[in-house]
């Protein structure tokens, strides 16, 4: 019960308007030949430019993104550590206020954008040229978040391997996303910043973790790892210290090779035999006793 007494349940609502209506059959050419995909399919066609309201999309993924780095996906919701509750409210409060911004511009400059769209598609104007009232558009913008706590009834509580299965699963894909991007990059990355790239899933796991062993012992592989990096240096592509932070993070996107780390078969101390001469200290590799349980088949559980 420590991570259901431990955490606040956030329950985030935004939506925006499509900028899309219902495709009439004047709109297909009787001889077969059909308009392009961005003005008409899957029998939808946008009346209003797409990229006028894209930053409602990029505002919706920076509040999951606030939540994520904080919490763990929970009841189709995000559990956010109580400690965090105040930081996560104040960082929705601001996307929401950006939300808002957003909305007014659209409204504000509603006919310009429409009018704009029409002009880029000349071609097709009687395709696009449809009436919507502004008035009914307005309402379609919802951003809006509720913060609750959970109390379970007794014998029916979440099982928490279930949850530390999902702080795993979530931190999996944090890996493997900033794998993507050590392997991708070019230019020389100094110390600080190859530590950096640790932190989200530091945090993560620290927070999240809640006496659970299997959390535990993942978080002191992160720490080690983390502990094995000399400060002020700095590391070309192919150098080998961030070839193993590249290394350790491709292991632990994979759940199946994540299970190896967390069963203590893959560990940073026999990753890096030997750093700056010596092995890693037995501090570097604490061990816990964990269950028999494994992530072969986890999933997005909540």
């Amino acid at each position: 019960m420590d991570f259901i007494n431990g955490t606040t349940l956030f329950t985030l609502h935004i939506r925006k308007w499509s900028g899309k209506i219902t495709a009439e059959d004047a709109d297909y050419n009787p001889a077969g030949e059909l308009p392009p995909a961005k003005l008409l399919e899957r029998g939808r066609k946008p009346i209003f430019p797409p990229k006028a309201l894209t930053i409602f999309d990029t505002l919706r993924k920076q509040a999951e993104k606030a939540l994520l780095a904080k919490g763990v996906r929970f009841m189709k919701g995000f559990a956010v550590p109580n400690e965090h509750v105040d930081e996560v409210i104040n960082e929705l409060k601001d996307l929401e206020r950006q939300f808002h911004a957003g909305v007014k511009d659209v409204m504000d400059n509603f006919d310009r954008h429409r009018d704009n769209w029409i002009a880029e598609n000349q071609e097709y104007e009687s395709l696009l040229k449809r009436l919507i009232p502004k008035d009914t558009v307005q309402d379609r913008f919802e951003f809006e978040f509720y913060v609750s706590r959970v109390q379970p009834l007794e014998g029916h509580e979440v099982p928490e391997d279930k949850i530390g299965n999902q702080v795993l699963h979530e931190v999996s894909q944090l890996c493997k996303a900033e794998a993507d991007r050590l392997v991708a990059r070019q230019r020389i990355i100094d110390s600080a910043e190859l530590k950096d790239k640790l932190a989200p899933m530091i945090e993560k796991l620290d927070a999240l973790s809640f006496g659970n062993g299997r959390v535990l012992k993942l978080l002191s592989e992160f720490k080690a790892l983390e502990a094995a990096i000399p400060d002020g240096e700095e590391y070309q592509q192919a150098e080998s210290m961030r070839a193993n932070v590249i290394t350790f993070l491709s292991t632990c996107s994979s759940l199946a090779r994540l299970e190896a780390v967390i069963n203590g078969e893959f560990s940073v101390n026999s990753m890096i035999a030997d750093v700056n001469g010596k092995s890693l200290t037995d501090s570097n590799a604490h061990t816990f006793n964990q269950p028999a349980q494994t992530l072969a088949s986890v999933g997005a559980f909540f």
